[in-house]
């Protein structure tokens, strides 16, 4: 091994050399970006033309976006690449990313464009930019946005073994890393199919309960079907005690200004802090003790439910936990106190984040700049309702099937993370010369 003279290659076969990619390439060259608001450059547009977003360290077959002839005449920035090209993004988050071209193609200025290689297999260098991300990023410069330029690409410095070992290692590394890459892809299909399993099975609980034999009733809701005979129907309002403040939603308007707001004090509760799985916190807005008192009627306590009124879709629900200090919700939450000798409120939650209650969400949203829906019209939600008894029983039932269910996708998590480990591992070893590839390595 000798020393690369590249602090982050660290050591390389004595017999690989180091290249500068300015002189390895013959063509190296970026884009732009048309006009916007000049539809003869984008409207019915043929020639495809890739943005960062298209990268996605694969092959690039069919870029999102297209630029008319005209776009390409006027602007002369622009460079149709040939198939096999390999681009690296340079702005922003995607900083790193990188695609070879599938098809001809031009780019925006955030992309950086190598083709016709000199003493290098394209593939070679494509596994040396997915081995060297991180590095680029320590590279990159600004403030707001991170960013690398074509005069920085240029001058990394990449090794260079033999060109018939660069050939036995870009087969090689396609070979491993498909098959990784088809572990993965199991893996995350798996996951896919238990949160499939997950919601399949809410959706038998709290629509038909847990006995198989229980009689049936038609429910007249086309989507919902049958439901068990001693099921009571009954309005969303009514799983609530009676009084003032019990079923609400948050301030609005001059109730809760702007400026009112700190940064510590009395928790604010955004509907962005709340998920089907469960209320987390991501919010960091705080009003003081004072005005919290003054809005108390919309105050949320552990136990009580929260509901979006704004999403894709809205309605999504969960509990308040206990871990949590005492809030107030904002105006696009609802509140719900429950009355816990009607119902269990865990029960309801499983309800309303249900295929069923999505379903009756949906006949009551109306859509403004995102779909929401209003607390009256939420009040009068019909639901079926068992004993409480049984919507305890039913619970209990969801909360060992929900832990059997996180236990296994998180086991496939960590799986996921090892072979994504494992893969770049592969790769750095490969491009370094660290492990020793061959003919004999190929299957």
């Amino acid at each position: 091994m000798k020393d690369s003279r590249v602090p982050w290659i660290g050591s390389i076969p004595v017999f690989w050399e180091m290249r500068k990619i300015s002189r390895s390439f013959s063509v190296i060259g970026s884009g732009t970006t048309p006009s916007t608001s000049n539809s003869s450059f984008h409207e019915e547009g043929s020639i495809p033309w890739v943005n960062t977003g298209d990268l996605n360290d694969n092959f690039v077959i069919e870029p999102k976006k297209k630029l008319t002839e005209y776009a390409f005449k006027e602007h002369s920035t622009l460079r149709l690449y040939p198939i096999g090209t390999l681009l690296i993004a340079m702005y922003g988050a995607t900083i790193g990313k990188v695609g070879i071209l599938g098809v001809g193609a031009c780019t925006n200025q955030a992309c950086c464009a190598l083709a016709e290689p000199k003493n290098f297999e394209m593939r070679f260098v494509y596994y040396w930019f997915l081995d060297n991300r991180k590095n680029l990023v320590t590279l990159s410069f600004g403030s707001s946005q991170p960013n690398i330029n074509q005069d920085l690409i240029r001058q990394l410095r990449i090794q260079a073994p033999p060109i018939p070992i660069q050939r036995c290692i870009t087969a090689y590394l396609d070979e491993q890393t498909a098959k990784i890459d088809r572990l993965i892809n199991m893996r995350r299909r798996q996951m896919e199919l238990l949160k499939e399993q997950w919601a399949a099975l809410i959706q038998q609980a709290v629509t038909r309960g847990l006995d198989p034999d229980a009689p049936m009733k038609d429910s007249g809701i086309p989507w919902l079907g049958e439901i068990p005979v001693h099921w009571k129907k009954t309005k969303l309002l009514r799983i609530a005690p009676r009084g003032r403040g019990m079923f609400v939603n948050g301030p609005f308007g001059s109730d809760l200004l702007t400026s009112e707001l700190t940064d510590s004090g009395v928790p604010v509760v955004y509907i962005r802090d709340i998920q089907a799985n469960g209320y987390l916190r991501v919010s960091e807005v705080c009003v003081t003790p004072e005005k919290a008192a003054s809005l108390d009627v919309c105050r949320v306590d552990a136990g009580d439910i929260v509901v979006a009124k704004v999403g894709t879709p809205p309605g999504t629900a969960a509990i308040y936990p206990d871990t949590e200090p005492s809030g107030i919700v904002t105006q696009d939450v609802i509140r719900i106190k429950t009355d816990p000798r009607k119902v269990v409120a865990e029960f309801i939650v499983y309800w309303l984040n249900s295929d069923a209650g999505r379903a009756s969400i949906d006949q009551i949203s109306v859509e403004s700049t995102r779909m929401r829906v209003d607390l009256e019209s939420y009040k009068s939600l019909r639901i079926w309702l068992p004993p409480v008894e049984e919507q305890r029983k039913i619970k209990e039932f969801i909360q060992n099937e929900t832990a059997k269910t996180n236990d296994l996708i998180a086991s496939y998590a960590r799986q996921l993370t090892l072979l994504a480990e494992y893969r770049a591992a592969l790769i750095h070893e490969c491009v370094t010369g660290q492990r020793t590839v061959d003919e004999t390595s190929l299957s």
